[in-house]
């Protein structure tokens, strides 16, 4: 998630700061070309605004679809993240992406990803 979507969420949503936030990511379509960009200077400042800057409640970080070279590479992150974020941050593999459902319920999700909320085009 950018981080003017986060300005956003700040500037126009009081229920956002209030009731905290949940990301996901869909990692599908990720190439290693986009791995090769990640410094771990850059990865640790992504993580300390996420983690730190923002005044708003993470209730968990989520990586849905993750190929397993992926979830290497995820696992860099985490020497950056406090005790908190590494109890909320969760990858599922490709074959696991199920398990999500354990931490949000699927009534929420779209009907893409196994939810019962209704089709995307219709959410948004």
């Amino acid at each position: 998630m950018g981080m003017m979507y986060l300005d956003v969420l700040l500037n126009e949503d009081d229920n956002f700061t209030v009731n905290g936030l949940y990301i996901i990511n869909d990692m599908r379509g990720f190439s290693l070309g986009f791995v090769k960009q990640l410094t771990p200077a850059l990865c640790k400042k992504a993580v300390m605004v996420v983690q730190n800057a923002y005044p708003y409640r993470l209730k968990g970080a989520y990586c849905l679809y993750t190929p397993a070279a992926y979830e290497i590479f995820l696992n860099m992150f985490t020497p950056f993240f406090g005790k908190k974020l590494k109890s909320r941050f969760r990858v599922f593999r490709e074959d696991a992406t199920e398990r999500l459902y354990e931490y949000i319920p699927r009534r929420v999700f779209p009907e893409e990803y196994g939810g019962e909320a209704g089709p995307i085009s219709k959410l948004n």
